[in-house]
Order: structure tokens, then C-alpha cells, then sequence
């Protein structure tokens, strides 16, 4: 009775460290591309990017934040499946922040402006959210029509 009850408990507490595993994807955050004479708030904003992403489930965030992208080598020489950096500028107290990743061989871009700093520590958070979660989508889109075109070949060679 106790051992079958220590396994229930052990069952119940490793599950979702196993199905965790399977949905989180390496992603390395590498070095901003500043365009811009305020580079301490600019740091400042690469530091909050950063936190907000190690609080996404779906993301094992590396820190790469010395290391310049390069798409020639970066995914097989890191270990990581998505790369992310941002560029950030500013100009007439506009803040223009400029979110990219890397992965599929394809680079996604999404540019922001924001009408101040204030606006930009606000919003940082849901505005990574919904772009990581629209990349997301795409990606599933894209392999259920992978499987989707799997199975119609399959179909007509029969």
C-alpha cells in the first residue's frame, strides 16, 4: 500500500517535468544592435527583454548577450534552436525596438515604436508575448501542413 502510493506520488510529480521538456525549445538571446546615444537605457532594455523571456514557459533562454548573430554558424555551434536579438533605437524621444529571431534557416523581424521609455517598459512583456506566440503558431501551421502533405503523397502512391 505504501510503495503504491510513493510510485503514485512519483508518477504525479515527474510528469510534468517530462511533458515540460518536450514543448520547451533553446533559444540563445544574443547582442542587441544599439542605434542609439543613450545606451544606458538602452541596456536597461535588453536586461527587461531578457527577464521577460526566462518567464515564458516554452523558451530555455541562454544568455549570449556578448556574442554578435551570425546566421552562418550560430544554431549548430550554440546547441539552440531559436535565436533572438533585438535592435534598438531612439530618436525624437520615440523608442523603435526591433524584435528578430532566427530559426528554419529564416529570419523573423517585428519593429515596434514606442512614444517613450515609460511605453516601452509597459508594454515590453505582451508585446514579446505575442510575438514569440504569433512565431509559435506559424511554425505549428506549418507542420501540420508538412504532415498534412505527408499524408496526401503517401495517399496517391497507393
Amino acid at each position: 500500500m505504501k510503495k503504491s502510493l510513493v510510485i503514485t506520488i512519483t508518477i504525479f510529480l515527474l510528469l510534468p517535468c517530462v511533458f515540460s521538456q518536450t514543448r520547451t525549445k533553446e533559444l540563445g538571446f544574443f547582442a542587441p544592435i544599439y542605434n542609439t546615444k543613450d545606451e544606458g537605457t538602452a541596456k536597461l532594455i535588453v536586461d527587461l527583454y531578457y527577464n521577460h523571456l526566462l518567464s515564458f514557459d516554452s523558451f530555455r533562454v541562454q544568455d549570449f548577450r556578448s556574442t554578435v548573430f551570425s546566421k552562418d554558424n550560430i544554431l549548430n555551434n550554440y546547441g539552440i534552436q531559436v535565436a533572438f536579438f533585438i535592435d534598438i533605437s531612439d530618436s525624437d524621444n520615440n523608442w523603435t525596438i526591433a524584435f528578430n529571431t532566427f530559426f528554419d534557416n529564416k529570419t523573423h523581424t517585428e519593429e515596434k515604436t514606442y512614444d517613450s521609455y515609460y511605453q516601452v517598459l509597459l508594454s515590453a512583456k505582451n508585446d514579446l508575448f505575442v510575438f514569440l506566440d504569433r512565431l509559435e503558431k506559424t511554425e505549428e501551421n506549418k507542420q501540420q501542413k508538412n504532415q498534412t502533405m505527408s499524408q496526401l503523397q503517401r495517399l496517391v502512391s497507393i
